[in-house]
């Protein structure tokens, strides 16, 4: 058997000059250079990740193992993501006014992943997917429309949140992202539909002896999680919303393992019959366990002829012992009880500001500072994982790299914490207390991943190269951090629901007068008045920007179906939550600091009867999903039409999606929120603006006319319909805005 010294012996293949340009890359500095010195080196990585990207997919051994789903059906087929990381360039770019679409269909059909959520979209008949020869046609044409824009593009140093620059660096990120999601989705194809590769083998040293785990003490520290918010400062690169924050976190002395659990640690806890034990797992563990059928061993564990194996990217290898063991959250919990039961004393997994301790103590650099990676991360190493004692750093192993670590941490926003525009919903659904946070990186973990303030964040029960340090010490509770602040969201919250929110004694309704009417219940009776009054079919209707979706509820006690539509997953994370769990929360300013917790329950407003046909849809309006159509009722919601990148093309979109003889109610102020985005191309313009030919001002209803004629006809218009804003406890911003309703004509 080799031995610890074989293994530390043991390299990596030589690379190929083409291996090194893919596998040694780092992530953009975004704050030296000159102008052209960045846009050649953005351009070279742009390339590069495009490159890896298609490389990964070219372990596909058939068109079948694009089309098939995942074994457990809870992500979209590989055909998707091939397709989606090249829309994702154009769809930001679209959203940002930088440039124009390339092919619609694609770009919506490729647009929105899934993370399990309600508003996730996996019904398989709302797709049509291409075959792969058609997507990677569009990928090229993609690839050259962004190489164009790159090379074009007007920007200045450093590359800030509101540069032309930040959405192509946005893009190479979240492709560098799924290359790493889509590597576990291709390990969980059958054999039959993968093909070994020579650029994705695996680290030669599998069969070396495991070494005995052991603790090392860890001195009292500081662990800083967050990125610099100031991104002008020397160095910065790109960084994702949730890392960013000035956070300093102080952490008692503990003890953790000096290497990662390997796959023959694990074998102690699998034969002890673990997995069996429920005392080790928690009852949401429990409920993931049953749903899969009671696993026995790790997900990626095989017996073959009597003895355990490991399937890799695309092959099933004798197990290499001294590889790290992957497993989920739940299961990573579950073998630190049963340490905890077994060796006495109480063991759990790092937090993160623990790991930025180890980071900043036996590594320290970053990953745009690295010489070479410290460690088996980057794909500087290997394209696998490898023995947990090859790579030393400081007092232990593998602090960076391998395969990541899971956290006690849940996932949540910084002191500071702001959404980006043009991804808005990136971290935000992940603040919700079922997502943890992983760190330090993994083999195939590069660019944004593979840097020490990388906060990424999977629900507990998903699989990805990521593995165990245990902690012995005090239990910790790191929920202290989990808040889930959105000003926006919260504001809208109230705007919805705050007539009717749940008085001190959490059973009663404490009824809450506002100034006027509640727009989004009051917007509601309008529209079933306008169906009455018209005699219009209620069959399925649409609530366009919907927000927090009480107006999608309130409608849906007169129609069939009502379907809530948002640009953007944040703001249908109320709605949902009242499907859901019958409850939402949220906060409202008070004054300076101070704010209120508020709290509504669903069935003070008659949500569970309308459950069953109420669903909310994350969709660009301007470029909506082929599934949501046949409506007999469109609500344009108060502020959607504003806020629509390009309204004529949405409200020319409006007689696709509506059968004959269909109501659209329209809520407007006519107030364009990207007006000065607009400013240069007036010809999407609907009002404000002078008419060319008699010089008048053009106003809504006539630029509402101007597109709406040919399909609708006017029916009528209330020019003067109140809405009042909530700002905090005490004040609003009131207002009007004009509701203007239409009938299809043919």
């Amino acid at each position: 058997m080799p031995t610890h010294a074989d293994a530390a012996a043991a390299v990596a293949p030589p690379m190929s000059p083409e291996e090194a340009r893919l596998r040694r890359t780092k992530t953009v500095v975004t704050t030296s250079g000159t102008v052209e010195e960045k846009r050649q080196e953005i351009k070279a990585y742009f390339n590069n990740t495009y490159d890896l990207f298609e490389k990964l997919y070219e372990c596909l051994a058939c068109e079948e193992a694009f089309q098939r789903k995942p074994v457990h059906e809870l992500r979209h087929p590989h055909i998707f993501y091939y397709g989606h990381t090249a829309s994702f360039f154009i769809n930001k770019l679209v959203l940002g006014g930088f440039t124009t679409r390339i092919n619609p269909i694609y770009e919506e059909m490729f647009a929105i992943g899934v993370d399990e959520m309600q508003w996730d979209d996996l019904e398989a008949t709302h797709y049509d997917f291409p075959e792969s020869s058609d997507v990677k046609e569009y990928r090229d044409i993609a690839r050259a429309h962004m190489n164009k824009y790159i090379d074009e593009c007007e920007f200045t140093i450093p590359i800030q949140f509101n540069s032309p620059m930040w959405p192509v660096l946005m893009g190479i990120e979240h492709e560098r992202i799924h290359l790493e999601t889509s590597s576990v989705l291709i390990r969980e194809l059958p054999l039959d539909m993968v093909k070994p590769h020579p650029f994705w083998t695996n680290c030669p040293a599998q069969d070396t002896e495991a070494p005995k785990n052991e603790l090392v003490k860890v001195a009292p520290g500081v662990g800083k999680p967050g990125r610099n918010p100031n991104v002008s400062e020397h160095p910065a690169v790109y960084g994702w919303d949730c890392d960013y924050g000035d956070v300093e976190r102080e952490v008692a002395e503990f003890e953790a393992s000096k290497y990662l659990v390997s796959n023959k640690e694990m074998l102690e806890f699998v034969e002890d019959g673990g997995y069996a034990a429920k005392q080790y797992w928690t009852e949401e563990a429990q409920a993931w366990m049953e749903l899969r059928g009671a696993p026995t061993h790790p997900y990626f564990w095989r017996k073959e002829n009597g003895d355990w194996c490991l399937r890799t990217l695309t092959e099933v290898i004798p197990m290499p012992w001294a590889w790290p063991c992957e497993v989920n959250n739940h299961e990573a919990k579950a073998f630190c009880n049963w340490k905890s039961a077994k060796a006495g004393g109480h063991y759990r997994l790092l937090t993160e500001a623990e790991w930025h301790v180890l980071q900043e103590r036996n590594v320290g650099e970053d990953q745009f500072e690295w010489a070479e990676a410290p460690g088996n991360v980057n794909l500087e190493k290997f394209t696998s994982a490898c023995p947990v004692d090859f790579n030393k750093q400081g007092e232990f192993y593998d602090v960076v790299g391998n395969v990541w670590q899971h956290t006690e941490t849940p996932t949540h926003p910084l002191k500071g914490y702001a959404p980006h525009a043009l991804y808005d919903d990136f971290s935000m659904p992940t603040f919700d207390g079922r997502h943890n946070i992983q760190v330090g990186g993994a083999w195939i973990s590069t660019g944004n991943e593979a840097t020490k303030n990388a906060r990424f964040a999977f629900r507990r029960h998903f699989y990805q190269p990521i593995g165990i340090r245990y902690v012995k010490g005090e239990a910790v509770d790191e929920f202290k951090y989990f808040f889930a602040p959105d000003p926006v969201v919260d504001q809208y919250s109230q705007f919805h629901y705050g007539d009717k929110v749940v008085a001190a004694n959490g059973r009663d309704i404490a009824e809450r007068k506002e100034t006027r009417d509640i727009f989004p219940l009051a917007i509601a009776e309008h529209c079933k008045a306008i169906m009455q009054k018209y005699k219009a079919e209620c069959g399925i209707a649409a609530d366009i920007g919907c927000r927090s979706g009480r107006t999608s509820f309130e409608l849906a006690k007169t129609f069939d179906q009502v379907q809530g539509i948002e640009t953007s997953a944040r703001y249908i994370i109320p709605g949902c939550q009242m499907r859901e769990v019958s409850q939402i929360s949220w906060t409202v300013p008070v004054a300076g600091v101070v704010s209120e917790t508020r709290r509504a329950a669903a069935p003070f407003f008659g949500i569970p009867d309308v459950v069953h046909n109420t669903t909310f849809w994350q969709s660009d309006p301007t470029n909506l999903h082929p599934h949501l159509k046949g409506y007999s009722m469109v609500l344009v919601n108060l502020n959607l039409l504003e806020r629509t990148s390009n309204p004529r093309t949405f409200l020319t979109d409006l007689a696709r999606i509506t059968n004959k003889g269909a109501i659209v109610v329209i809520a407007s102020t006519y107030q364009w929120q990207d007006f000065e985005a607009l400013r240069d191309y007036p010809e999407l313009w609907l009002s404000g603006y002078l008419d060319k030919e008699t010089d008048e001002p053009v106003s809504g209803l006539d630029g509402l006319k101007n597109v709406m004629g040919p399909a609708f006809d006017l029916l009528e218009t209330d020019a003067a319909f109140p809405y009042s804003l909530p700002l905090t406890t005490t004040s609003n911003v009131d207002g009007t805005c004009e509701v203007s309703v239409w009938r299809k004509n043919a």
